[in-house]
């Protein structure tokens, strides 16, 4: 072997429709491993039986990843992402690996990845196993470095990163495979559709806010220069003031915080729509092997590890659809929400209208209010847009996750080829 980050070697040419299937102990000794894993890392069954799954592990890979790995693992939650592995032949194949705690160790399911984000994660890794050599970055530091990198292109969290990248994953394996897309598929593309749209109107009416959170106090200076009607601007300012703070707090509460109905959509989407992807990988790979039988030589093994698969597609599938549930339950709250929202720019317009009655007792005078009136009418007419809109959003999430939960469409049961 080269030194670290130096290796050298030919990508290894593996089928686009393949799974690789292993199955390890508590401490990564491989107990199981499929056909496809022995052909494509080198080894014979035996021998990679009873290793210890670091031996295909790749120095180009950064130590981040799998501190990543290990943490969500640890905690009992499934992980996902793309990896860099070496074969014996010290050639090297790509993967888009899922692992998850399973009776006495772990398993894992892998493909080979292609598309836009595999190849912008590439470039991530690298840039990060750089850091690694040059900073001297520990795991952890690695690994929270690259959640934040995510972030900044536009994956709030790991789940979020899960979901995108299996989402492309699956359509390139789809197309693949030749399978056309299910009814299922499509609602939940609609549906993220929705949320995105739903929490971009939220992110206007917050911009909107921001810029008329100084109005009031842009009255009470003009209050302060004028030898009549002062007080009654003045106190206008206040009121207006203090009801528009208390609609920011309903905003903040819908979705312009962390915690917020929408940010918690939006969590309960990535992690059911991950579940009812990798449903349909599990359910392949369960396939798989049964049609490799033969390569076991009788070994009593696969039965039980075709049960395992089986039984974490049922567990996928019913996690997937308590997240739905979560999403229709959360979006129920949005049109009350929005109902409240628009009472309090109702209370708003009272408070503008007395402003403007204030403003028709000043005469030609130009005292700067009118300005001041004219931005207020835009906000509100604003407001009043987006609120109509955030409503419908509200009706679709839920009329589309309602569809499915109802949809009969099961990736384990593949729809037909093209």
């Amino acid at each position: 072997m080269t030194q670290e980050n130096e290796q050298v070697g030919t990508e290894v040419d593996w089928g686009w429709t393949e799974l690789i299937y292993s199955r390890t102990d508590a401490r990564g000794v491989i107990r199981f491993a499929n056909p496809t894993f022995c052909r494509v890392v080198g080894m014979e069954m035996d021998a990679l039986r009873g290793a210890p799954h670091r031996i295909v592990r790749h120095a180009d890979m950064p130590k981040g990843v799998f501190w990543i790995f290990w943490d969500r693992l640890k905690q009992g939650l499934p992980v996902a992402a793309f990896v860099k592995n070496r074969t014996m032949s010290g050639d090297y194949y790509w993967v888009f690996a899922f692992a998850k705690a399973c009776e006495g160790g772990y398993l894992s399911v892998r493909f080979r990845p292609r598309g836009l984000l595999f190849e912008t994660i590439r470039k991530e890794y690298e840039a990060l196993r750089r850091a690694e050599r040059e900073e001297g970055l520990s795991p952890e530091a690695s690994g929270k470095r690259l959640l934040a990198r995510l972030a900044e292109l536009g994956m709030e969290d790991f789940e979020a990163f899960m979901s995108a990248a299996l989402a492309e994953q699956s359509a390139m394996r789809h197309e693949a495979l030749g399978r056309v897309e299910q009814v299922r598929d499509r609602t939940v593309r609609e549906l993220i559709g929705r949320v995105d749209k739903a929490q971009g109107i939220i992110d206007d009416m917050a911009v909107g806010f921001d810029r008329i959170r100084g109005e009031p106090i842009n009255m009470r200076i003009l209050s302060g220069r004028m030898d009549d009607g002062g007080m009654a601007i003045s106190t206008i300012s206040q009121n207006y003031d203090t009801m528009a703070s208390e609609m920011w707090e309903d905003l903040a509460a819908l979705g312009a915080i962390e915690g917020s109905d929408l940010q918690a959509m939006r969590h309960a989407f990535h992690q059911g729509h991950f579940a009812l992807m990798i449903e349909e990988i599990l359910g392949d790979a369960a396939d798989a092997l049964e049609q490799e039988a033969g390569a076991f030589d009788g070994d009593l093994a696969i039965a039980a590890d075709v049960a395992l698969l089986r039984d974490m597609v049922d567990e996928a599938e019913s996690f997937a659809r308590r997240k739905v549930l979560r999403i229709i339950q959360r979006c129920r709250l949005l049109p009350e929400t929005c109902r409240r929202l628009r009472r309090k720019i109702n209370g708003l317009d009272v408070v503008k209208l007395l402003c403007r009655v204030e403003s028709g007792h000043m005469g030609e005078r130009d005292t700067g209010l009118e300005g001041i009136i004219g931005r207020l009418d835009d906000f509100h007419s604003d407001v009043d847009r987006q609120l109509d809109g955030l409503s419908d959003c509200a009706r679709q999430i839920t009329s589309d996750g309602q569809a499915l939960l109802l949809s009969s469409n099961s990736p384990h049961n593949p729809a037909p080829r093209a």
